[in-house]
């Protein structure tokens, strides 16, 4: 169940940036304004963080028994993971990270991370994690 709420809230916010992207499209990409986020869509944001990173953290406590572990890589954790490495709660960011490290371990998921679109990701947060400081 938890993971069928990480796949719906990640097809939440896929949603709301194609319609934030129609919308840029619709006006012609003269609107300034569509590019900022309004306080709605950041409340949003944080809200979905915050279930995101429970979800998350009930997750990596599970996958500590190998059986559980491997059932949820079966159901594409690692690339429901990769997806969530642009979001901008660094608690999330971490536990997203450390949980695509955890399931490292296994080959076929190291095949998946090894894809370049998910190494830029990785690289880019872990860049951006290190100028913040």
């Amino acid at each position: 169940m938890t993971m069928k709420v990480v796949e719906l809230e990640l097809k939440r916010s896929q949603h709301r940036e194609e319609e934030k992207v129609k919308a840029m499209m619709d006006a012609g990409g003269k609107d300034t304004d569509l590019l900022q986020e309004s306080p709605k869509e950041r409340a949003q944001a944080r809200k979905q963080d915050r279930l995101l990173f429970v979800a998350l953290h009930v997750l990596i406590n599970l996958a500590e028994d190998v059986s559980v572990e491997k059932k949820m890589s079966k159901k594409n954790l690692t690339g429901m993971l990769s997806q969530m490495l642009n979001r901008k709660s660094p608690d999330a960011l971490l536990l997203i990270l450390a949980f695509l490290k955890k399931l490292s371990i296994f080959e076929e998921n190291k095949n998946l991370m090894a894809k370049p679109e998910v190494s830029e990701e990785v690289n880019e947060e872990v860049s951006a994690k290190k100028r913040a400081k």
